[in-house]
């Protein structure tokens, strides 16, 4: 062999080895990365997986679970099998929250699997049922809360609903909105549209909407509750509550929650905007901000406030629901923590 060819030889190794590591460095800086899912979200979603099959297994095992796991179960599983805070991006501009109250098989503390099946059947139904009654088109399950109880014979249940999307959480009330502050009136008869549930629909747009918690487009999402916490005494959140002054309340923002005295000037019943965006500010401050720090509740991009359920209350002199009895009106919150869980799987249609 010459010494031109084994040059020439030499020359085309040389060239196609470059050629194949150029090729293999495009492929590499080209590939897309697959996204992927946290430890704790893949433990999680095994968790719902492996309790699924026990249920849809036509023998079931003798297993006995500690009633408080039996519910935790139940509704993760739900949550991770139905419901999806996620719509193309957008983030809802109407929140549904409906309360129910399931009767708990007679137990000592625990529940075997076909006790549990049971309970998951009639939960799922009685859910579904109320769902449908929501006439809504674009209705979609955000969530099912069970709620902090002693009860060892009924579970509570919040159903949080969403709809109508595309609002933005940082928008605003209008100049010239106004709302009643409560869902009746002193007659006691429903009052739509509320302050209280505008501010539930408000909130459900701050977290679907807020940058730091931005979603993944490659996954679906639902919630595990893990705690809840309420303000009922707004006394001890004043904001211009002045007790030297007299009088010491003008109700108008004298509180971080909506409260109103007929016995102190500006008695009222409807809010206006100012006060709508005042209230919806301190409702999302005692979610993101004053409960966690009075809780020590770690705040995540994954671990937040989800939900919030608004509602009111009022006093009366001598027998309620007559015009003239009424003495003071409030709002009150439950806010519901929990961790927010990835998932490749779309929600079944609930």
């Amino acid at each position: 062999m010459t010494t031109k060819t084994l040059f020439q030889i030499v020359s085309l190794i040389v060239l196609a080895l470059f050629f194949a590591k150029c090729s293999k460095s495009d492929e590499t800086t080209t590939k897309p990365i697959q996204p992927q899912l946290s430890a704790f979200d893949l433990k999680i979603n095994t968790m719902v997986r492996d309790f699924k099959a026990k249920l849809n297994s036509d023998l079931k095992s003798g297993e006995i679970m500690s009633t408080d796991s039996a519910l935790w179960y139940i509704s993760t599983t739900l949550n991770a099998t139905y419901a999806n805070s996620w719509h193309e991006g957008q983030t809802p501009a109407k929140t549904y929250i409906d309360s129910l109250t399931i009767a708990l098989p007679e137990n000592d503390g625990s529940l075997n699997l076909q006790q549990t099946e049971n309970l998951y059947n009639k939960i799922l139904d009685s859910t579904r049922t109320i769902y449908y009654q929501n006439e809504d088109n674009d209705k979609q399950l955000a969530a099912i809360i069970f709620e902090s109880q002693s009860s060892t014979t009924e579970v509570n249940i919040k159903m949080v609903t969403y709809s109508t999307w595309g609002l933005q959480w940082w928008e605003q009330f209008g100049l010239n909105e106004s709302y009643f502050w409560g869902i009746s009136d002193d007659l006691g008869n429903p009052v739509t549209t509320n302050a209280a549930a505008k501010f539930m629909d408000k909130f459900a747009s701050h977290v679907k909407g807020n940058p730091n918690i931005a979603s993944d487009p490659h996954f679906w999402y639902y919630w595990v509750f893990t705690e809840q916490h309420s303000i009922w005494d707004y006394t001890l959140y004043p904001y211009n509550y002045n007790p030297t002054a007299n009088p010491p309340y003008t109700n108008y923002l004298d509180f971080n929650l909506f409260t109103s005295y007929t016995a102190y000037p500006g008695f009222h019943e409807t809010l206006c905007a100012d006060e709508l965006n005042f209230y919806l500010s301190k409702i999302i401050e005692f979610a993101d901000v004053t409960i966690p720090q009075l809780y020590n509740i770690p705040i995540t991009p994954t671990h937040r406030c989800y939900e919030v359920n608004v509602g009111s209350a009022s006093a009366w002199c001598g027998q309620a629901n007559i015009p003239g009895n009424l003495v003071s009106i409030n709002h009150a919150a439950t806010f519901y923590y929990g961790n927010r869980i990835s998932s490749f799987y779309p929600p079944i249609k609930f």
